[in-house]
């Protein structure tokens, strides 16, 4: 791409940029679950969408447990920190 436009600049618009986050924090949540999961810990299940939503956007239920799980000391909740 340089030799045909070597002046193009590159470009991280937000959707993508939030496509690979929310894919990171998923990759972790795995790896997590499947951890836990192995200790009969089953904290993580059936919890992928709600680490995909803004928290301001969840409602009732659904908050109250993504709250639940964020301010535990999981290794997905330190990568949806960040």
């Amino acid at each position: 791409m340089r030799a045909a436009l070597p002046a193009a600049a590159v470009v991280h618009d937000r959707f993508h940029v939030s496509k690979l986050l929310g894919e990171a924090v998923d990759q972790v949540r795995r790896a997590e679950h499947k951890d836990l999961s192995a200790e009969g810990d089953a904290r993580l299940k059936g919890s992928r969408y709600l680490w995909l939503w803004h928290p301001a956007e969840l409602e009732g239920g659904k908050l109250e447990a993504f709250e639940a799980l964020a301010y535990q000391n999981l290794r997905t909740a330190r990568a949806y920190d960040h």
